[in-house]
């Protein structure tokens, strides 16, 4: 092989691998438990502005922004299948529990395992009512990277905040 080649193969393969580790926007969620009828819509960023009276974060990401509205709904801290924390709304506030379907958005190891659970289904009781992000807790979010799991683009409610470190 020619050192030309090696040299494309190799900036190929660093392309590849820088994709596969930047913090990028849209997205799309990988498989595990969601809501029934989530779409799997993603979008990941650095939160540059937050605003409690509208329970709105707005992500930044490559100079593009997103504003997504946080539920005045009780949520829990919970840990995805990748040990990372995230905050869970309660996505159906009239049901007694919560109920969540295995589903695969991308391809992954994870996608050809089966679901542990009989059926791809999990229930979770609700959290706590008194569990609500107050209009002075924003803040918190400002300089973190999230990633919003949200229904809806012409309004999206997140229902889960993935944490990532500041």
């Amino acid at each position: 092989m020619g050192n030309g080649l090696w040299k494309m193969l190799i900036l190929s393969a660093c392309l590849a691998l820088s994709s596969q580790f930047s913090f990028g926007q849209k997205g799309k969620a990988e498989a595990d438990y969601y809501p029934i009828g989530y779409s799997g819509d993603t979008w990941a960023g650095k939160v540059v502005a937050v605003d409690g009276k509208e329970r709105t974060l707005t992500l930044e990401a490559e100079k593009k922004r997103f504003t997504v509205y946080v539920p005045d709904a009780p949520y829990e801290w919970i840990l995805n299948k990748h040990r990372q924390r995230c905050v869970d709304f309660q996505y159906d506030l009239k049901a007694s529990g919560q109920q969540f379907k295995y589903q695969g958005f991308e391809t992954s190891i994870a996608d050809i395992l089966p679901p542990p659970l009989e059926n791809g289904m999990m229930r979770r009781p609700n959290p706590p009512s008194d569990n609500r992000i107050l209009e002075e807790n924003f803040a918190t979010f400002l300089g973190r990277k999230v990633v919003a799991y949200y229904f809806s683009r012409e309004h999206p409610e997140v229902w889960r905040i993935e944490i990532n470190a500041k």
